[in-house]
């Protein structure tokens, strides 16, 4: 498929491209293609969380105004409050009151990550607590694991 044809592409295959990109870790492609997704689709709701999220692995989970600006974006949105939502904004959080010198903030997040990364890979715990039909397991890259256990 090439480039400069994205007029004859249906807004729907942007979103499976950078799906497929991101499971690929080709971070730098799924930005790319969940900003074209957005902009054919500017009802659909998440777009900070989903950018926040992909800019936090695009870049290491290294702290920039773009992080900053996402990350307050993503308030306003809809949330269910699942674990592969929030530990995305508890990143840009800790990396937020880093920045901040706010030691104590960050010790938190820090607290937080550790806790919803503990919780999340504990599975048999949430099928047995569950009250409704959404899954709540963490489902996320390596490298945030990496990421939070580094910590």
């Amino acid at each position: 498929m090439a480039k400069e044809n994205f007029n004859s592409i249906d807004s729907n295959d942007f979103y499976s491209l950078a799906k497929y990109y991101e499971s690929n870790e080709d971070y730098n492609s799924a930005l790319e293609y969940y900003k074209k997704y957005f902009s054919e689709n500017p009802s659909i709701e998440g777009e900070n969380k989903i950018l926040l999220k992909i800019n936090l692995l695009k870049n290491n989970f290294t702290y920039s105004e773009e992080i900053k600006e996402l990350l307050f974006k993503s308030y306003g949105e809809y949330d269910l409050g699942l674990r592969n939502d929030r530990i995305y904004e508890n990143i840009a959080e800790y990396l937020f009151f880093k920045n901040e010198n706010n030691i104590e903030k960050a010790e938190e997040k820090r607290i937080d990550l550790k806790a919803l990364l503990k919780y999340g890979q504990l599975p048999l715990l949430d099928v047995i607590i569950r009250k409704d039909s959404i899954f709540n397991v963490l489902d996320v890259p390596v490298e945030v694991i990496n990421f939070i256990e580094k910590l």
